[in-house]
């Protein structure tokens, strides 16, 4: 693995899964900026719209599969950093999502202590993976020493925090047995145009502003976001 330094100009960085609301945008912007772009995705088809160019000769898009360790390695060939998101195909998470996650965790992670050229890694992360705990009404700050519990989110059902927990875990196990360079965003909840008020995270929002476990939640109209958001980001 290259050792780790500012990047002086533009590179060749990946960003996976790049037909996610939240990696799509970023895809864009990176591609302004004068990158090349890998774009791992599971989807390829939904990425003829970035930047309004399909064919864009910075932007290269590999067919990515979170389980499929080759497919991986190909999308990171010759690249300086990776934005790693995860976004389930499914429209909710379930019991089954917290496996899913942590497979590709280990995946992403393994292959990118295996590419030689790999300066950094962004592992985005969520800030449910921070604030489930059975001490609800403590005080105490949350910073990136803090991690949800596992135990009480399988109790009450909190497949999204329990999957983002756990396979955040992996990924920092991962980065710091293989010397891999890696920080996470623990950032708030990114909705497309599917939110409604029968969304769990509405409903219980007043209770959890009341004791104090609140995250900013964004609407995201057509699935594209061009905005800035003045708000609180955990960063590990």
């Amino acid at each position: 693995m290259a050792p780790a330094s500012a990047l002086r100009f533009p590179k060749t960085v990946c960003v996976m899964d790049a037909s996610g609301t939240l990696a799509a945008s970023l895809t864009d912007r990176l591609l302004q900026r004068g990158y090349t772009v890998h774009a791992a995705t599971v989807r390829p088809e939904e990425l003829k719209r970035l930047s309004g160019d399909e064919n864009n000769k910075r932007l290269k898009v590999f067919a990515w599969d979170p389980y499929d360790f080759e497919s991986i390695v190909d999308a990171l060939n010759g690249c300086s950093g990776l934005f790693y998101s995860f976004e389930h195909q499914r429209p909710s998470y379930d019991e089954l999502a917290a496996e899913e996650e942590v497979r590709a965790a280990h995946n992403v992670l393994e292959a990118c202590a295996r590419t030689e050229t790999m300066e950094r890694v962004v592992f985005t992360s969520s800030i449910t993976a921070v604030v489930w705990s059975e001490n609800r009404k403590s005080t105490a700050d949350i910073d990136e020493r803090r991690w949800s519990n596992p135990t009480f989110c399988r109790k009450f059902k909190l497949w999204h925090a329990l999957a983002k927990t756990v396979s955040e875990k992996t990924a920092w196990a991962l980065a710091m047995d293989r010397g891999v360079d890696m920080v996470s965003i623990n950032a708030g909840l990114l909705m497309g145009p599917d939110l409604s008020l029968s969304s769990p995270y509405l409903k219980g929002a007043a209770e959890m502003y009341e004791t104090g476990r609140w995250w900013p939640l964004i609407e995201v109209p057509g699935g594209r976001a061009r905005v800035r958001v003045r708000v609180p980001l955990r960063v590990r």
